[in-house]
């Protein structure tokens, strides 16, 4: 079921992308450029796994199902949990190269096997209270590099909402979460 994977990394790109405007009108500076010197960013390393239900775009794909289902709530519960099923295998990391940069990584398990859609190195720093910003510093790879480069992405905001959970917002799409595994 790759359709949803690109589906579910067409939301973080967009996600991404969302972010990469300034928050600051006209150069002033603002409590959170403040607030990226004062204070160290959290530690986002390891690697996060999606939770669906816990994100903006459940409701849409339940309705999805509802529809494609005809009305029957076997059909409807049956295709949410094949969505559910496939987007447990959506995750993201943030880890080290061999030089010591953070990279992050959006990717997909299937058993032992894994599928790199992005990897790109990331600066990382605080971006106000329970926030950080993740800036692309390099060139991305894996199957999804020339999009994720065509979608011009230069930085994430990323929501610390506990030691376990973070979570972006895109635009169009709504707060997706992330779980630390």
């Amino acid at each position: 079921m790759k359709i949803l994977s690109l589906g579910l990394l067409s939301l973080s790109l967009a996600a991404c992308s969302g972010a990469a405007t300034s928050d600051s009108p006209g150069g002033a500076t603002s409590a959170a450029a403040q607030a990226t010197t004062a204070e160290p960013a959290a530690d986002l390393s390891g690697t996060w796994g999606f939770v669906l239900a816990s994100s903006d775009v459940a409701g849409p794909i339940r309705e999805s199902c509802e529809q494609s289902s005809g009305g029957n709530a076997a059909k409807s519960k049956d295709c949410m949990s094949e969505i559910a099923t496939q987007s447990a295998k959506e995750k993201i990391r943030f880890s080290k190269d061999n030089a010591g940069h953070t990279v992050w990584t959006s990717f997909e398990t299937d058993g032992g096997k894994e599928v790199v859609y992005v990897q790109v190195p990331v600066e990382l720093a605080a971006d106000g209270p329970g926030r950080v910003l993740a800036k692309v510093a390099g060139a991305p790879t894996g199957e999804m590099a020339e999009k994720f480069k065509q979608s011009s992405t230069n930085q994430m905001r990323i929501e610390v909402v506990d030691a376990r959970t973070i979570a972006m917002n895109d635009p169009r799409k709504g707060r997706l979460v992330y779980a630390k595994e």
